[in-house]
C-alpha cells in the first residue's frame, strides 16, 4: 500500500522502506535531527498506515458496542476511544481507535490487518441497520508533533488546541479540504504539548496539499517513521 503522501516524499528525497505492507519514508535527513525537530520544534509524520472504516446507520453505536471490548455507547459526538477486536476465544484480531461524528462512527486500524478486520466488522451485521465502509483508499492522514504542534495546527486550521482533549475530534477545512482534526498523546504525560499528536485525515488526493501547508506556516521538518513505525497486533 503506498501513501498517498508519495510524490511529496520524492520531491523531499525520503528514503522510502515498506513497514508491515505500507511504503513510508525511512529517513529525510539523520535521525538526530528529526528526532531533535520532534522534541524540541515540531516535526510531521506520515501516518499512513492506518485502514480507516465507517460505520453509519440508526444502529451503528449499538453495533459496535456488542463487538468490541470498550464501552462505545459512552462516547458522545465529538469524542473517540481505543477498543480491541477480539475472536470467540479472546485472542485480539486489532486495536481500534473508534471516533463518533455527528453521523457515523469513524474507526482506525493497521492497514496489515485491514482485511481481517473489516470481515470481521461484517459478518456480525444481520438484523442491524448499519453500513460499513472501507474509506482507507478515500481518505489520508498525517500527525504534527513536537511542543509546537498547537501553533502549528492553529496556524492552518485556526483551532486552538487548548481545552481540546484527548481523542477528541473536530470536522473542518485545512486549505479548503475537508479534514478530521483527531487529538492524541504519547508517553507518560498525556498533557504536555511536547507529547501531542494530531493526526488529519482528508481526501488521498488532495492530502499533499494539506501537508505543503502546514510545512509552509509552521516551519515544520518532517521525521520518518523509522523509531515508530506501528506494532502490529496478533
Amino acid at each position: 500500500m503506498d501513501t498517498p503522501l508519495l510524490a511529496e516524499h520524492r520531491a523531499a528525497n525520503a528514503v522510502l522502506a515498506e513497514y508491515h505492507g505500507c511504503l513510508l519514508p525511512e529517513k529525510f535527513s539523520d535521525a538526530a535531527s528529526e528526532y531533535r525537530a520532534a522534541r524540541e520544534s515540531v516535526a510531521l509524520f506520515d501516518t499512513n498506515w492506518h485502514a480507516i472504516f465507517s460505520l453509519s446507520g440508526p444502529d451503528r453505536v449499538r453495533y459496535l458496542n456488542a463487538v468490541v471490548s470498550n464501552d462505545i455507547k459512552s462516547v458522545g459526538e465529538a469524542y473517540g476511544t481505543r477498543a480491541l477486536l477480539l475472536n470467540p476465544q479472546g485472542h485480539i484480531l486489532a486495536e481500534l481507535e473508534v471516533y463518533a461524528l455527528a453521523e457515523k462512527l469513524l474507526v482506525r486500524t493497521h492497514a496489515s490487518v485491514r482485511e481481517r478486520t473489516f470481515a470481521t466488522l461484517d459478518k456480525y451485521i444481520i438484523m442491524d441497520d448499519v453500513t460499513l465502509e472501507d474509506l482507507t483508499d478515500q481518505l489520508g492522514s498525517f500527525a504534527v508533533e513536537g511542543p509546537q504542534a498547537g501553533t502549528v495546527v492553529a496556524q492552518a486550521c485556526g483551532l486552538a488546541l487548548e481545552g481540546f482533549s484527548e481523542f477528541a475530534n473536530a470536522e473542518l477545512p485545512i486549505d479548503g479540504v475537508p479534514s478530521h482534526l483527531l487529538r492524541r498523546a504519547w508517553g507518560r504525560n498525556h498533557r504536555s504539548a511536547r507529547a501531542s499528536r494530531v493526526a488529519l485525515a482528508k481526501h488521498a488526493r488532495q492530502s499533499s496539499r494539506g501537508a505543503r501547508r502546514v510545512h509552509r506556516h509552521g516551519h515544520a521538518q518532517r521525521a520518518s517513521a523509522r523509531s515508530r513505525h506501528p506494532v502490529v497486533p496478533g
